[in-house]
């Protein structure tokens, strides 16, 4: 299991806060959730399309 990170501010309220912050600084927002932390989401989003139409069991990462 991965831990996540405790996000103080989401949504709309977040989204101002870090564009307010990244005016303020000078500084692009570093993002919370990159794609490189969601490739086991995708993996798991297409394998299960896949595995659906094919009609079988598909392991992921095979």
């Amino acid at each position: 299991r991965r831990k996540l990170p405790v996000l103080p501010l989401h949504g709309r309220r977040g989204s101002l806060n870090a564009f307010a912050e990244a005016v303020a600084t000078g500084m692009l927002p570093t993002p919370d959730i990159s794609g490189a932390n969601n490739i086991g989401t995708i993996e798991l989003a297409l394998t299960s399309v896949e595995s659906a139409a094919a009609g079988r069991r598909i392991t992921l990462g095979g």
